[in-house]
């Protein structure tokens, strides 16, 4: 047990006599003729018996300082903030709601993405290109701006991890090429997804198309190398083939199983991506034929065109010939929409709502539909181009029914918004939970990016379609959606003023 402790003036206690203890200084100090020193806080005396650890613990805790900010009025506890693992639960939020398998016989939609991510030997580059597409979709959704820092850090990070791995990695490129086009795909799905102004560019065009034409062979001898390839090559077919003409996308088999027979849902997908390859092909003669045309007065110039004509017309009704032969696995459930009573409204939505099996019918559909419509509008632009006199298909009849076609996609497409944006399941009911928002809204950019550059459309119609734009661009998390509203309301002033 510890002595007495002495209350008295630091003077009297470093002496050790008696202090009377008086007030403002004590009576020895006076007649010493030097000024008291003062007494020791009372609230230091219940540390007398402490030793020296629990002494700084104690100190520790009484020197937490509280931001005046964060003050309340009501007492609370003072815990200690969690931590957020936001990069986990990012890349947990894009595999989830990104990432599609595969689909009886066909293929999924990034299916590659987490096998190539837990992989050993995967290069930095692609970890930081992954990082950036699922930070900028996870931090648009949540609203959370730090989180979109995070994303563009990443995605500079991802570039300059790139730029030294190809100089570095000159004599090797062709084994690195499958996790070169994965990450190249990446960077363009998180342009996509912040609205990055490099997106109107899309600067890794050059490098695809590079890299494809030194790896492709070797790229379909591997499961993850066809995966990647089809990846690759449906988006090429989905923006439109006009973009870069230097090599058509291939059609790309699907995967194969031979310990069992392909089903008739999986042959018709096999036949659809052999169709899609042929109207990009197509796409591209015409589009090459009429530039030619236009930049020259040769005599064999409309041939040309007629024959590249004549082979478009061939593939289009080749695809709605395919349409006329699916199985119930992937036909549309067309469900009638409820009558509305305002008139206005009747003609703004759809009078049709589309109901797909899953996520990768809508995806399979989203292609064909983006291939149609351009082929229908690049046959369109042919025969004005080509003379009628020297033309083997007559421009006037074939005009209506194809201006008809290009019309019933665009309502195909508008059809299927409601689905697409998770509002009805596949059996056309509602639900409240929108889970198909995030990879519904990708698919439906595609379409809706198509549909807009179909002329003549209702003024009604595309100033509705202009609003589901910006619909995906603030629910579905897409950024570039609103800058792609914003060039179209800038080149339709009748639908800007409309709005």
């Amino acid at each position: 047990m510890s002595s007495s402790y002495s209350k008295g003036c630091f003077s009297c206690r470093r002496m050790k006599i008696k202090c009377d203890q008086r007030t403002p200084g004590c009576a020895r100090c006076e007649r010493g003729k030097r000024t008291c020193p003062g007494y020791p806080d009372p609230w230091n005396l219940k540390f007398r018996d402490m030793n020296p650890v629990v002494v700084a613990k104690s100190q520790q805790s009484a020197n937490l300082a509280i931001d005046a900010a964060e003050a309340r009025s009501s007492p609370y506890l003072i815990l200690r903030q969690p931590s957020s693992d936001w990069h986990a639960q990012a890349l947990c939020f894009f595999f989830d709601r990104y990432i599609l398998p595969p689909w009886d016989g066909g293929y999924g939609f990034l299916d590659f993405v987490p096998e190539m991510r837990k992989s050993r030997n995967t290069c930095g580059y692609f970890l930081k290109a992954v990082d950036a597409a699922s930070l900028a979709s996870f931090g648009n959704l949540s609203s959370i701006q730090s989180i979109s820092f995070m994303a563009d850090s990443a995605y500079g990070q991802a570039l300059n991890l790139l730029s030294k791995a190809l100089q570095q990695q000159q004599h090797d490129i062709e084994n690195q090429c499958e996790v070169l086009l994965a990450t190249l795909v990446m960077l363009q799905l998180y342009e996509l997804i912040a609205g990055s102004d490099r997106r109107k560019q899309n600067p890794h065009i050059a490098g695809i198309e590079a890299l494809l034409k030194i790896a492709r062979p070797r790229l379909e001898t591997n499961s993850t190398g066809r995966r990647v390839l089809h990846a690759i090559d449906m988006q090429r077919i989905i923006s439109g083939p006009r973009g870069d003409p230097r090599e058509e996308p291939a059609a790309s088999p699907g995967p194969p199983s031979p310990n069992k027979p392909p089903s008739r849902a999986a042959s018709c997908k096999s036949q659809l991506v052999m169709l899609l390859a042929q109207a990009a092909k197509a796409v591209r003669e015409l589009h090459r034929c009429v530039s030619s045309v236009n930049a020259s007065s040769h005599a064999e110039g409309p041939s040309m065109v007629d024959k590249a004509i004549t082979a478009a017309v061939a593939v289009e009704q080749s695809l709605e010939l395919w349409t006329g032969s699916l199985p119930p696995a992937l036909q549309i459930r067309c469900i009638s929409q409820p009558q509305v009573v305002d008139c206005q409204s009747a003609s703004v939505y759809p009078k049709w709502l589309y109901a797909f099996h899953n996520l990768q019918h809508a995806g399979m559909w989203t292609a064909f539909w983006c291939t149609r419509c351009t082929l229908l509008q690049e046959i369109i632009v042919a025969l004005r181009a080509c003379p009628p006199s020297t033309s083997a298909i007559s421009p006037s009849r074939q005009m209506d029914r194809l201006q008809g076609e290009l019309r019933t996609v665009v309502n195909d497409i508008c059809n299927s918004t409601s689905y697409m944006f998770g509002e009805i399941d596949n059996s056309g009911n509602l639900q409240g939970s929108g889970t198909n928002k995030v990879l519904g809204s990708y698919f439906m950019l595609q379409l809706l990016n198509r549909a807009l550059t179909v002329p003549n459309i209702p003024s009604t119609q595309r100033a509705w379609m202009l609003a589901q734009l910006e619909r995906i661009g603030r629910v579905g998390g897409i950024r570039y959606a609103l800058t792609l509203r914003n060039s179209f309301l800038t080149i339709d002033d009748e639908v800007g003023t409309c709005i």
